[in-house]
């Protein structure tokens, strides 16, 4: 039979046990009759009659289990006859219940906490808008050594915005996040927090709208301009409770006031996608000027390419910006060039590999838990169904029934 219409007809006898086993027990009731019938016919005393029909059959039990084998309608009583049995296994070895526990409890929670880091960052799609126009934007100079791959200095950045036909925005944020720290005096307790700034555009480059308020203005973007802060959702949520009425509220932090302006989507974790490892909790603008130029190689770039627009197209054109810029400005360096990788697969690409080995490495380390458990649990079950399946098949040889199953 086919296996899907064998398991499609044991999931319908669930529903439908009582009338089958109903209809088994008539049927064999019929049969019994019949053989009785027929030996008072060949000249036997009723009773000796019925004892001799009924005895043909061998044991009914047996005979009954059969029948509901072939109909498929012993599929939920098996079941439920192996609850039963794991239970009072359970209960009679307490030591072994306890580490069987702790065992799958372990393995399901260490396979749980990284398929959820696994599912954030390499299957799930990155909560932007057309992330598949998103381009990361690396400068590095080619001639120099102990200089960041990953970061470009504020003035490059400045320029590539300014000179470029590809890019529908470029946008930036501070890559190094220890920098940005401050401490929360209002509201509660003191409390540590770690901030991330911001080119004015990020959000919109990517894609993202906060879930209240607003991004950060041109005043509140500019050198010493006046302090703004957006609140992740995390945060938001620990600290204020997710109250809205915080949105335009002033806060103290490193002693100093600072206006809430909006909460960021609880869809965008800047650390999970940006910075794993670290905790985002507030937000800030970042100028870009010359005064944050002194810093040094310090932004990550983003880009968001105009439509019909190639990223072989897009780094062409950067390659004879850099060309150029490296004559007019060889103070910043020479053999510097710009680098250029889709976000999803700079995001993704880099966790890819180490990721998916340790997602098999506990998936392996739950295989063997539940095999060793299910090894020493089920032994005794194994052997006693293999009893009572020898069993029934003894009796139904001996039996001989012709009952129509």
């Amino acid at each position: 039979m086919n296996p899907f219409r064998t398991i499609w007809l044991k999931l319908l006898s669930l529903g439908q046990r009582r009338a089958v086993k109903q209809e088994i027990d008539e049927e064999l009731r019929f049969h019994i009759e019949q053989r009785t019938a027929e030996n008072i016919a060949a000249g036997m005393p009723p009773e000796e009659a019925a004892r001799v029909a009924r005895k043909s059959f061998g044991n009914m039990q047996s005979v009954r289990e059969h029948c509901l084998e072939n109909r498929g309608a012993s599929f939920g009583g098996e079941t439920w006859q192996d609850i039963r049995f794991g239970a009072r296994q359970l209960r009679k070895n307490p030591g072994f219940t306890t580490a069987a526990v702790l065992t799958l409890a372990l393995g399901i929670g260490a396979n749980t906490a990284i398929f959820s880091m696994v599912n954030a960052l390499l299957f799930r799609p990155l909560p932007f808008r057309d992330p598949q126009r998103l381009v990361w934007i690396a400068n590095y100079f080619a001639g120099a050594a102990g200089l960041s791959g990953e970061t470009t200095r504020v003035a490059n950045f400045s320029d590539w915005r300014r000179q470029n036909q590809s890019f529908e925005s470029l946008a930036a944020y501070f890559a190094f996040f220890d920098f940005i720290n401050y401490t929360l005096t209002s509201d509660g307790e003191p409390v540590r927090l770690q901030g991330v700034g911001i080119s004015q555009n990020l959000l919109d480059t990517l894609g993202v709208q906060p879930q209240l308020g607003r991004g950060f203005t041109d005043e509140e973007s500019q050198w010493n301009g006046r302090k703004a802060v957006m609140l992740t959702d995390a945060f938001w949520k620990r600290r204020f409770q997710g109250r809205a009425e915080i949105v335009g509220r002033t806060i103290t932090l490193n002693n100093g006031p600072a206006e809430v302006v909006g909460v960021l989507p609880p869809s965008f974790d800047f650390s999970s996608i940006f910075a794993p490892g670290s905790s985002m909790d507030i937000v800030e603008p970042f100028p870009i000027c010359a005064e944050t130029d002194g810093l040094g190689n310090t932004l990550s770039v983003i880009g968001r390419l105009k439509p019909g627009v190639s990223m072989t197209a897009a780094q062409a054109e950067f390659n004879l910006i850099n060309q150029r810029l490296e004559h007019e400005h060889p103070e910043r360096g020479k053999e510097f060039a710009a680098r250029m990788t889709p976000l999803p697969q700079k995001i993704n690409g880099q966790f890819q590999r180490p990721f998916l080995l340790l997602l098999g490495a506990v998936g392996c380390v739950l295989l063997i838990a539940c095999a060793t458990c299910r090894t020493s649990f089920w032994r005794g079950a194994w052997r006693d169904g293999k009893n009572l399946r020898s069993e029934s098949r003894w009796a139904r040889a001996v039996s001989g029934s012709s009952a129509s199953c």
